[in-house]
Formats: C-alpha cells, sequence, structure tokens
C-alpha cells in the first residue's frame, strides 16, 4: 500500500499531511523585496514539501518551494511597500494537493532606507555599485566572508589607497549619511586616514593600539573609540546641515557642529595612505546618501548585518 495509506481491518484511510504551525516573519532578510519567515513543522508524511505561497489579497500563487524538513525560508520577488498575505502550504508528492497554514498578512518594508541611496557597495566578489549607479571602488582588492555574504579586505602593499569610492560630483550642502561595517585583524598603524570624504570637514584615522579617532578636516582630534581585533563594528555618519551625527553599533555617539557648505564631493576614501602593514582591513555593506538619516534609519542599517 501507499505510504498515505493505513488498513484498519478491512478499511483503508487515507492518512493526510499536516499543515505547517507557528508562521512568523523575522525581519531577517537583507534585500530588497523578500521577507524572511519561519514556522513550525508538523508533517510526517513522505515525500511532501513546504510551498511558500503569496496573496495581494485576490489569488495565490506559489513562490518558493523548499524540502519539508526545512522550518525557515525567503519570500522573494515581492515589491516594497505593499501589504501581501503569507502562508505556507504542505504539498502531498503523490496528488499535488495542497493543505495551506493560517495566513499571516505582512507590509513588505526594504531591509535599508532607499530613500536617497546613491550607492551602495556589497562586495559579492566584486567591487560594483549594487544600486547599478555605475559608483566604482579602485584598488587591488580581495573577496572573503563579510558580515552578509562577502566582504572586501586589504592587506599588505595594497593598502596604500587601496579602496576608493568615486563617482561624480554631487553638492551636498544641505546634508549626506554614510554607514559601512569595518574590523582589522591586527592594530592599527598610528595616524593614517581610515575613511574620508573630500571636501567634507571630518575623517576617521588611526590611533594605533585598536584605536579609530573621529577628526575634524584640520586633524584636531574629537572623540577616540576602541576597537576590538577580528570583530566587525558598524558605523554610520550622518550631516543634517547643523553638523555630523555619529553612530556606533546602530547607536548614537555624539555630533560634531559644523554648518560650512561642503561643496562637492568627488571621492569617498576607504584606507588612504596605509603603506605596507601586517594584517588585514576588512570592508562591507557600504551605503552613501544624498540626504540625512535619522537614528531609527541608521538602527536599521545596523540591523541589516549581524547587529540584530
Amino acid at each position: 500500500m501507499s505510504d498515505f495509506y493505513t488498513k484498519f481491518g478491512n478499511k483503508t484511510v487515507e492518512e493526510l499531511p499536516v499543515q505547517v504551525t507557528n508562521l512568523q516573519t523575522t525581519g531577517g532578510s537583507s534585500s530588497v523585496g523578500e521577507v524572511a519567515v519561519t514556522w513550525t513543522n508538523n508533517n510526517t508524511i513522505a515525500g511532501c514539501t513546504n510551498v511558500l505561497q503569496v496573496s495581494d489579497g485576490s489569488n495565490w500563487t506559489d513562490n518558493v518551494e523548499v524540502a519539508s524538513g526545512e522550518t525557515s525560508s525567503l519570500f522573494t520577488g515581492l515589491t516594497t511597500a505593499q501589504t501581501y498575505n503569507l502562508r505556507i502550504a504542505v504539498k502531498e508528492a503523490s496528488t499535488g494537493r495542497y493543505y495551506p497554514s493560517i495566513t499571516t498578512s505582512e507590509i513588505v518594508e526594504s531591509p535599508y532606507p532607499t530613500s536617497g541611496l546613491i550607492g551602495r557597495w556589497q562586495f559579492e566578489g566584486n567591487n560594483n555599485d549594487s544600486e547599478g549607479l555605475n559608483n566604482a571602488i579602485n584598488g587591488a582588492n580581495s573577496y572573503t566572508t563579510g558580515i552578509v555574504g562577502q566582504c572586501v579586505s586589504n592587506s599588505g602593499s595594497q593598502q596604500d589607497h587601496a579602496s576608493l569610492i568615486t563617482r561624480a560630483a554631487i553638492r551636498y550642502t544641505h546634508s549626506y549619511s554614510l554607514s559601512f561595517w569595518h574590523k582589522s585583524s591586527n592594530t592599527y598603524i598610528t595616524n593614517r586616514v581610515l575613511v574620508a570624504v573630500d571636501s567634507t570637514p571630518w575623517m576617521i584615522t588611526t590611533g594605533g593600539l585598536n584605536t579609530i579617532t573621529f577628526c575634524k578636516r584640520d586633524g584636531t582630534a574629537y572623540s577616540s573609540r576602541t576597537l576590538n581585533t577580528d570583530e566587525w563594528t558598524h558605523f554610520g555618519l550622518s550631516f543634517d546641515g547643523t553638523g555630523t551625527s555619529w553612530y556606533r553599533n546602530g547607536a548614537f555617539q555624539f555630533k560634531i557642529t559644523e554648518t560650512t557648505d561642503i561643496g562637492a564631493i568627488n571621492t569617498l576614501y576607504f584606507v588612504e595612505n596605509f603603506g605596507s602593514l601586517v594584517g588585514t582591513l576588512y570592508f562591507d555593506q557600504i551605503y552613501l546618501y544624498d540626504r540625512d538619516i535619522d537614528a531609527t534609519e541608521m538602527a536599521k542599517l545596523y540591523n541589516g548585518g549581524a547587529g540584530i
């Protein structure tokens, strides 16, 4: 007899697949148009699959199909800011019949702010701008495991102007923002520029002994922070026309008052004039905006990595 039938005396009773339960969205996606979900499997019938189904209020359509043993996956290809109904259906192998779970509704949100985004570098094996805005990163870079997917790494002689993000001049008279993840495998050399943007009133320099310093453009140190070797740290900054707010791991740190018109930005520097150095510098998930990012949005950028 088929695995889908159990005999009781001279009668045959069909054993039906059991629906999944506890369907929940987790917010763990790092890509636009995706919703991460988890659920509890209750089905024990062999050969079934779990089908992620989505509806915009009209018809249900299959989105992703995974093995019956899976308990998490991603709904993909959804439209940001639209509300969808989501469910998981156990698909019976022998008949193709569906046994859907209870429906949950979800407004699809981008895992990162998209308004004003003019550059996004994910470093998935290349230096390309993921937003397709043709902003290039120059330099001899290699790629390894990052905070999300892969990251760019610079070591040894590569660290002399290794990562330079260039783009056509854009006037940031009123506001701009930057977000990125960083770690180092060794103690920093003292007084080297880690991150800077030309024409802006700030830069991040290394202070040695795993210390980085937030400076004004004239080199005046404003505040320092200690980093742990081989530990990813998220940094964010946002200029709102009155000054630059600094964030670390999603939390506000301080604000440098500065109202100077910063003019046109041509180059965003990551690792400038480092020269030869034992150890490796890593960067991942670099975002550049032509507006100021508030604390809630900066926390969202942090949570899009490993900071959830």
